[in-house]
C-alpha cells in the first residue's frame, strides 16, 4: 500500500524471509507474518497450521478500491534517513505524510509514537523461535513462539517517540539511538493518536509537551522489562511522579547551570525540593523501561493541560510531602516553563516560543477556530478530588500495601487529612497496562483462537502458561487452575454450539480434554508428575461439569445445526468477560517480588489489533482516544 516497498534483498539479507528463488510476491506478503503450527487437536481446518499477520495491519482501500469494499491487510511502507542528522527530504517527506495523515495544521509539529519490531526468523537475541522451511516460509510452533522474543511480544522489543521535526527520537535509555531512527534492520510501526472532538493541533502540543518534560534526563530500568514494576499506571500516580519529575529537573538544571538560577526559581526549590524526593526518583523502584516511559507520556498528555491554569486546577490545595504550599500550581508551571524549553534547546524546534506559553486560540487556531484542551477526567465527569496527586511515594506504599492485605481502613485513619485512593489502572487514561492474564489472553486470541483452533487446543495453550504465570504472579499453580477451569468450560460450551450440540461431544469432551492437558505433564519426579497430572484432570473435569449442566440449554437452542462460528466466537467473548475481569484482578502474592502489570513494546499493536481493550468503555476514557497506524519505518536503503 502507499508509494513505496521494502527491498526484496533486504528482506532476503535482514529478514531471512526467503530464498533466492521464492517469488517477491511470497516474499513481501512473508513480511511481518507468522505461521503458526499446530499439533492437529480439533483444528477446525485440517492444514494444521494458518497464519498471524502479527505486523500487518489494516491499511485502507487500494487506490483503485476493491470490489467488495473492504480494507488491505499489509503495510505502508514509510522511508527515513539518519543523514545530516536527520534533516534530508527522505524525513521531511514522511514527517509530512504523516502530519497529513494525523490531520495537523501546516507549521505544526505531529509527534508519534514508534515501535521497533523483528520480523526476521531469530528473535532479537539469536534464539531459534521458528523454522523457515524450504518453499513455505517460517513457522512456529506454540512452544516455541511462546518463548522469549516471541510472539507473546508481538515480535516487538523497543518503544520510541518521534517528535515529528528532522527524525528527532525520544527514548528510554535517552539518547538511546542517538535521538534518531536507526531502523536498518529494525523496522519501526509508527503510531499516532486521536482524541474525540479535540482538534490535532491540540493533540500534538499536548503530546510533545508531555513527552519533553518527561524525557528530560529518564532514567532506565536495570531490570529487564519484564521482571519491572509498574508504578506510574494510574492518574493519580502520574500527577504526583510528574509534579515532583518536575521540582527534580527544575533543581538538576540549576545546578549544571542549563536554567538560570534567577531569585523566583530558588525561592521554587528551597520551598519544595528535598534530599529524599532526589533519592526516590533516582532509586530502581521508579525508573522507566522505554514502552512504561512512553506510556508515561500518553497518560500525562490526556491528564494535564500544559498552562498554568491547568497546573492550578490539578496542584493548588494538594499535598507535597507533608505541606501545602501556596500556589503549588502555579510554581510548578514557573519551573515546568523553564525545564521544557531547556530540552528543547539544540533541537531545531518550530514552536519553541510557544512550548513556556502553554495553549491558546491564538497559537492553535484550526479550522474550528482554536480549543483549549479537556483533560480525560474532567470530560468523563470526574473531579479534582477523585485525581488528586499522592502525596508522596510513602503515601503511594502505604495505599498499595493496604489494597493488596486488605488494611485500607487502617490507611485511611493514617492519611485522614488527605485520604488519596487512585482510580483503577487506566481509567480517565488512554489504555491500561496489561496484566499477566492480559498478556494470556492476547497470546490466546493472537495464535491459539478458538475460532481457528477450537476449544480443546485453547485450552492446552492456557494451561501451558501455567508454569510460567504461577512464577510471574506469585499464586500457586490451584489458584492458576482455579481461574482457569471455567474459562475452559466455555471454551467446551463454544464448540458444543459450533457443533451443533450432538450427544457425542458431551460423552467425549471431559476425556479428550484429560489427555490433552495430561500430555503437558513434564518430565518431573514422580511426586510432581502425579499431582500435575491431578491437577490437569481436576481442571478437565471441572470444564466438563460445567458443559455437561448446560447441555439440555444447549440442544435445545441448537436443534442439531451447528451455529455459525462467528456468532459463536462473538457470544464466547461475552461469556468470558467476568472470567478475564477476575483473573485481571488476582492480586500477586508479593508487590515486592512479583509482577502484576507490564507495559511492554507490543501494548500499542495489541491495541490497534483490537486485542488489548477494556471491558467497558468506561473502564479507560469512554472510548474518547483512538490510535491509527501511520505506516512502517524502514531505512531509506531498504526501500524501492
Amino acid at each position: 500500500m502507499g508509494d513505496y516497498l521494502p527491498s526484496v534483498t533486504a528482506l532476503q539479507a535482514s529478514f531471512v524471509l526467503g530464498e533466492e528463488t521464492t517469488p517477491d510476491e511470497e516474499l513481501l506478503d512473508r513480511f511481518g507474518r507468522i505461521e503458526v503450527v499446530h499439533n492437529g487437536l480439533d483444528l477446525q481446518s485440517p492444514g494444521a497450521s494458518f497464519f498471524v499477520r502479527n505486523l500487518q495491519f489494516d491499511v485502507g482501500r487500494f487506490d483503485g478500491g476493491l470490489a467488495d469494499g473492504g480494507s488491505q491487510i499489509g503495510h505502508r511502507i514509510l522511508p527515513v534517513d539518519d543523514g545530516n542528522n536527520g534533516d534530508n527530504p527522505t524525513n521531511r517527506e514522511t514527517e509530512e505524510t504523516i502530519r497529513k495523515t494525523l490531520s495537523v495544521s501546516e507549521g505544526h509539529l505531529a509527534p508519534y509514537e514508534i515501535i521497533f519490531t523483528h520480523p526476521e526468523t531469530n528473535g532479537p537475541d539469536g534464539e531459534g523461535l521458528w523454522r523457515e522451511f524450504p518453499g513455505e516460509g517460517r513457522k512456529g510452533t506454540l512452544k516455541t513462539i511462546a518463548g522469549p522474543g516471541g510472539v507473546t511480544q508481538g515480535s516487538a522489543t523497543h518503544r520510541g517517540g518521534a517528535v515529528g521535526f528532522h527524525g528527532v527520537t525520544h527514548n528510554s535509555p535517552e539518547n538511546y539511538h542517538g535521538n534518531q531512527f536507526q531502523v536498518r534492520g529494525y523496522p519501526a510501526v509508527a503510531v499516532g493518536m486521536t482524541i474525540a472532538d479535540v482538534h490535532p493541533d491540540v493533540v500534538a502540543s499536548q503530546r510533545n509537551r508531555a513527552s519533553f518534560l518527561l524525557n528530560d534526563g529518564v532514567n532506565f530500568s536495570v531490570r529487564d522489562y519484564k521482571n519491572d514494576f509498574v508504578r506510574i499506571r494510574d492518574i493519580n500516580t502520574v500527577l504526583m511522579f510528574t509534579r515532583d519529575w518536575i521540582v527534580h529537573r527544575a533543581l538538576t538544571r540549576v545546578q549544571n547551570g542549563s536554567i538560570e538560577a534567577t531569585p523566583e526559581v530558588r525561592a521554587i526549590l528551597d520551598e519544595l525540593a528535598s534530599p529524599a524526593l532526589e533519592i526516590y526518583l533516582g532509586s530502581e523502584d521508579w525508573t522507566c523501561y522505554c514502552a512504561e516511559h512512553r506510556a508515561s507520556v500518553d497518560y500525562l498528555m490526556t491528564a494535564l493541560q500544559f498552562t498554568e491554569a491547568g497546573f492550578r486546577e490539578i496542584y493548588d490545595g494538594t499535598s507535597l510531602w507533608g505541606k501545602r504550599p501556596e500556589d503549588l500550581g502555579a510554581k510548578l508551571f514557573a519551573l515546568y516553563s523553564r525545564v521544557i524549553v531547556a530540552k528543547a534547546q539544540g533541537v531545531p524546534y518550530r514552536e519553541e516560543g510557544q512550548m513556556a506559553g502553554g495553549i491558546s486560540p491564538e497559537s492553535w487556531a484550526g479550522s474550528d477556530g482554536g480549543q483549549f484542551f479537556t483533560p480525560l477526567w474532567q470530560r468523563m465527569g470526574l473531579s479534582r478530588d477523585d485525581v488528586r496527586p499522592f502525596d508522596s511515594p510513602e503515601q503511594y506504599d502505604a495505599y498499595e500495601n493496604a489494597r493488596i492485605h486488605g488494611t485500607l481502613k487502617q490507611y485511611k485513619a493514617r492519611w485522614s487529612d488527605y485520604p488519596v485512593i487512585p482510580l483503577p489502572p487506566g481509567k480517565a487514561l488512554p489504555y491500561a497496562p496489561q496484566t499477566n492474564a492480559d498478556l494470556i489472553a492476547v497470546f490466546i486470541k493472537k495464535v491459539h483462537d478458538w475460532r481457528d483452533v477450537g476449544g480443546i487446543q485453547t485450552a492446552t495453550a492456557i494451561m501451558a502458561f501455567m508454569k510460567t504465570a504461577t512464577e510471574r504472579h506469585g499464586i500457586s499453580a490451584q489458584d492458576y487452575a482455579g481461574l482457569a477451569a471455567p474459562i475452559i468450560g466455555e471454551l467446551l460450551v463454544a464448540d458444543a454450539l459450533a457443533k451443533g450440540a450432538p450427544d457425542g461431544w458431551f460423552a467425549k469432551a471431559g476425556p479428550t480434554l484429560g489427555a490433552a492437558l495430561t500430555g503437558l505433564v513434564p518430565d518431573a519426579p514422580p511426586e510432581r508428575a502425579i499431582a500435575l497430572r491431578e491437577l490437569f484432570l481436576g481442571v478437565a473435569g471441572g470444564a466438563a461439569e460445567l458443559l455437561t449442566s448446560q447441555k439440555a440449554e444447549l440442544q435445545a437452542r441448537c436443534g442439531g445445526i451447528p451455529m455459525d462460528r462467528a456468532v459463536v466466537d462473538a457470544e464466547l467473548d461475552k461469556m468470558l468477560a467476568n472470567d478475564i475481569v477476575a483473573a485481571r484482578n488476582t492480586e500477586v502474592g508479593d508487590r515486592a517480588t512479583f509482577v502484576k502489570n507490564n507495559i511492554p513494546p507490543q501494548t500499542l499493536l495489541d491495541i490497534l489489533h483490537g486485542l488489548h481493550k477494556p471491558v467497558a468503555p468506561s473502564d479507560w476514557n469512554d472510548g474518547m482516544v483512538g490510535f491509527v497506524y501511520l505506516g512502517t519505518l524502514m531505512d531509506r536503503g531498504e526501500v524501492r
